[in-house]
């Protein structure tokens, strides 16, 4: 299932909307680097920016986060315990290529900071995404 949502519905989906002249930002966890670079070829062919959001946390506080979630039980999320160890250990950490595509993200960073600094990096004017 993974593989067929990497390779094949999310670029397809992401081709799409960059070929209606929009733009579009894909919510996925990319751990593999041949799935984050899919997505890059998929921009280059387009013409499009491409950017990854490094999203970074400790361990402990995605363990907190997905108990917290399964606890008010309204998050869609199958997300658990055991899918956090499956990515711990099947993440591929951005290369260096990648790096200098990516803006690195705290997970307690507050959402307005998150997105100055998005629109800082993609060079959006003032609060043009606020």
């Amino acid at each position: 299932m993974s593989e067929r949502l990497y390779a094949r519905h999310l670029p397809e989906q992401a081709s799409w909307i960059l070929a209606a002249g929009l733009s579009v930002v894909v919510d996925a966890t990319f751990l593999v680097r041949a799935q984050r670079q899919r997505m890059a070829e998929l921009a280059r062919q387009r013409s499009a920016r491409f950017l990854v959001l490094d999203c970074r946390s400790s361990v402990a506080q995605a363990q907190r986060r997905i108990a917290e979630r399964q606890r008010m039980g309204t998050d869609p999320s199958d997300a658990d315990g055991a899918v956090l160890e499956h990515q711990l250990r099947v993440i591929e950490p951005l290369d260096e290529q990648e790096g200098g595509l990516s803006l690195p993200v705290e997970a307690d960073l507050p959402e307005a900071e998150l997105l100055a600094r998005l629109g800082e990096r993609l060079g959006l004017p003032g609060t043009a995404l606020g």
